[in-house]
């Protein structure tokens, strides 16, 4: 096989989630704010909570504060990957048969 057929067999596919129908399910809208609220929540209370810390200790130096926000936010991408992972690999409710008529 050659690389360019590879390549194309590796490509992810853009209704790997869908229905039987092949397309791509759609999430409803309320749903989908809500979740980018809480990815969006997920960094901003972590980056806060991390600049209070600083504070209590008493160091008001630019060089903490740049610190404690790196670590606050890498903390903050690994819940968030995890979080939209088990958020896409969670298990598709079961079809309804349909009855034949």
């Amino acid at each position: 096989m050659t690389d360019w057929g590879l390549n194309l067999q590796s490509a992810p596919r853009p209704g790997a989630k869908g229905g039987s129908d092949g397309g791509v399910a759609r999430v409803p809208r309320p749903y989908f704010l809500a979740t980018a609220g809480v990815l969006y929540a997920v960094s901003v209370i972590g980056t806060t909570l991390s600049l209070l810390v600083v504070a209590a200790m008493g160091l008001h130096s630019l060089s903490a504060a740049l610190v404690a926000v790196t670590l606050a936010n890498g903390a903050a991408s690994l819940v968030r990957f995890s979080l939209l992972r088990g958020w896409a690999y969670r298990p598709l409710r079961p079809q309804r048969a349909s009855v034949a008529a």
